[in-house]
């Protein structure tokens, strides 16, 4: 889905390529590390499939030197391309060159006519450090209240 949106149309090549470990891509991994403190995040990472585990090798996107997850094929649900509301915020697709493009342009409630409600659902956006990349956790809203402020 990735590829198909940044116009890489070789589908060959392609294939090739990836088998080999030499495409790479920005997808959002749910479940960082299947660590207790990422259940229901979902976050950016380089990924490449690496032949020899016969895995997908992600890379995350942060400050810290993170060592890469390999994330076994039965496993990978858990990569995901950037929803579809948001592509049209991604830089122009140009094949290879904007698939590891790894900037994140959200927008806030959109669709929802700025008036958020219970029991609507919602990706949290957040950032733990400065400098370091946004987060995103999966949320239902329990109540809203307004600053009158």
């Amino acid at each position: 889905e990735c590829m198909r949106f940044h116009g890489v149309a070789c589908w060959q090549s392609l294939y090739r390529e990836t088998k080999c470990g030499k495409t790479k891509c920005v997808l959002e991994v749910y479940h960082r590390a299947k660590k207790r403190g990422f259940i229901l995040s979902a976050m950016a990472a380089v990924i490449s499939y690496d032949s020899k585990q016969n895995a997908y090798s992600a890379k995350y996107i942060s400050r810290r030197n993170v060592p890469p997850e390999l994330i076994p094929l039965s496993e990978e649900h858990r990569l995901r391309f950037v929803p579809s509301f948001a592509r049209k915020l991604l830089p122009t697709p140009d094949g290879f060159n904007t698939a590891v493009n790894t900037s994140y342009l959200y927008r806030v409630l959109e669709g929802t006519n700025g008036k958020p409600c219970p029991g609507l659902a919602v990706e949290l956006q957040w950032v733990m450090r400065e400098s370091s990349p946004f987060g995103w956790w999966y949320a239902e809203i329990d109540s809203v209240q307004h600053d009158l402020q």
